[in-house]
């Protein structure tokens, strides 16, 4: 489903100061990536039946494994990962 900015205010799904949006709702998020990321997903709807049950699948096994999180993850921790991942491997 493709939708502009406009519709997406209507919605409230992302609003603008003078109202309360999805968004605002939704967002538990505590890192700016989390934050970019949820914000990204909400303006652009999964397109399909099987890419929203993929999600929903992802989810469940989130939510079952979700006890086993460390309680605080900070921006630093995200950064050190990002880099990590980045990182290019020698063959050798």
């Amino acid at each position: 489903m493709q939708v502009d900015d406009i519709t997406l205010r209507d919605l409230s799904i992302i609003g603008n100061n003078d109202t309360i949006a999805i968004w605002q709702q939704l967002n538990f998020t505590h890192t700016d990536g989390g934050r970019i990321l949820l914000k990204k997903i909400l303006q652009q709807p999964l397109g399909s039946i099987g890419a929203i049950q993929d999600t929903q699948n992802t989810i469940q096994q989130l939510v079952k494994i979700s006890g086993q999180w460390p309680a605080t993850i900070t921006n630093g921790t995200i950064m050190v990962l990002e880099k990590f991942f980045e990182t290019s491997v020698d063959s050798f």
